[in-house]
């Protein structure tokens, strides 16, 4: 779409929900039912495509509808006209992107709902400061530096709990060491020897784990490994340093002698921007 077509479609939006207020006619619903209406006409607008989620934004005017690719799509109640993209809003402290924001909640509550059986927690010996997730993969070559940024998180108070993106083909040896990895109750030397390709002993694993643990991936919008996400939502794609970790989280710390890694590989330090991006697989 060229831009005067997509300045047109906006124009139309804007000019339809204005429309609406001026006739009195009401611009928001019951939230079930109003959210209800716009899932089936996006459903039938796009028969090949899963609806995941439609949330309500500015105030009822707008919806805001999630495929399960990813795909943000903003419409009217009716559905009739649709926005593809990220949606602002102007206030007195500055742009804010609503999307954004939104995504960052919607990573939250996943978070919020796993249960302790489905990561592998390092847990530091004082009581926790924070706490961050970290996902990764076997193959990951970052993933490696990765973990071993988790000595300098524990000594602070960081709790480290890792999910897998197990990109291996089901049944070979490098899905077998991911999966015997994750259901083990000795995580630190689990991880430790997964990172060296080797893996513990085969033990009674949570059934479908591994499969729950792409499609979260998925959800989350994981794409690069390794990636860091704290428990409010915010991600960071590719290798972080404990120091601008710490710097995400607002933890003051003295830092230990650094590992060695080439300078190219490693990110500026954490800023506010939840979808910031470093260095990755």
């Amino acid at each position: 779409m060229n831009n005067f077509a997509a300045a047109g479609l906006v124009c139309l939006l804007l000019f339809s929900t204005l429309t609406q207020a001026e006739q009195g006619l009401p611009v928001t619903q019951t939230t079930s039912s109003a959210e209800q209406a716009v899932r089936q006409q996006m459903a039938a607008n796009f028969p090949l495509k899963e609806v995941r989620a439609v949330t309500s934004v500015a105030n009822g005017q707008l919806y805001q509808v999630e495929f399960a690719s990813g795909l943000l799509v903003y419409t009217l109640p009716a559905a009739e006209f649709f926005l593809a993209g990220n949606l602002y809003q102007s206030t007195e402290s500055g742009v804010v992107d609503l999307s954004q924001q939104l995504k960052q909640q919607q990573r939250a509550q996943l978070l919020a709902q796993l249960q302790p059986n489905e990561y592998l927690s390092l847990i530091p010996e004082q009581p926790a400061q924070a706490v961050i997730y970290v996902v990764l993969d076997v193959d990951c070559y970052y993933c490696q530096f990765q973990h071993l940024e988790s000595q300098q998180l524990l000594a602070q108070g960081v709790e480290v709990r890792y999910l897998s993106l197990n990109r291996q083909r089901p049944g070979s040896s490098a899905y077998l060491k991911v999966r015997r990895t994750w259901c083990t109750d000795q995580p630190q030397q689990a991880l430790d020897m997964l990172m060296q390709g080797r893996s513990l002993a085969e033990q009674q694993c949570t059934p479908g784990l591994m499969d729950k643990h792409i499609a979260l991936a998925k959800q989350l919008g994981v794409e690069r490994l390794p990636a860091v996400l704290t428990t409010d939502g915010r991600l960071i794609s590719g290798l972080l340093r404990a120091p601008q970790i710490f710097n995400l989280l607002g933890i003051v710390a003295e830092i230990a002698a650094e590992i060695e890694v080439e300078p190219e590989l490693v990110a500026e330090p954490a800023a506010a921007n939840p979808e910031q991006t470093a260095p990755s697989q």
